[in-house]
């Protein structure tokens, strides 16, 4: 059984991690950050 709670909260963590990456990719297209700080490090 999964616990719930856990399951909220993984949910959320996803959400927040893909609104970051929204957010960032949004700011690389018009040029505000440098190319190092876009390196994907999810390897």
């Amino acid at each position: 059984m999964t616990d719930p709670n856990l399951e909220t909260a993984l949910r959320e963590e996803v959400t927040g991690v893909v609104e970051l990456r929204a957010g960032l990719e949004r700011l690389d297209e018009r040029g505000l950050l440098d190319q190092d700080t876009t390196t994907d490090t999810t390897q």
